[in-house]
């Protein structure tokens, strides 16, 4: 979890760090109020999974689990800081 956290902070973007689950509710405000579509096009271009926060009434967050071995999570979250990038920069 607190790698997770760090990784996504340095990245430059927001993250709410639970206290017990197993997942990290991501702020995409910045970039994307339709987390529906964000999420989609980052499974598209990225093949990375997260759950629109807008399934848990929090539009404008995504769902990201850490339930998995490190090197995916540090695989998975490098490829949302590359999507974030460019989507940043168009």
């Amino acid at each position: 979890r607190d790698e997770a956290v760090a990784l996504l902070k340095y990245s430059g973007l927001s993250v709410l760090k639970p206290d017990g689950a197993f997942y990290l509710f991501v702020n995409i405000k910045e970039i994307s109020n339709d987390s529906l579509t964000f999420a989609k096009e980052l499974l598209d271009k990225k093949l990375v999974a997260v759950v629109p926060g807008v399934a848990f009434g929090s539009e404008g967050y995504f769902r990201l689990s850490f339930a998995t071995d490190i090197n995916t999570i540090r695989d998975g979250i490098a490829r949302i800081a590359e999507f974030v990038k460019e989507v940043k920069s168009k």
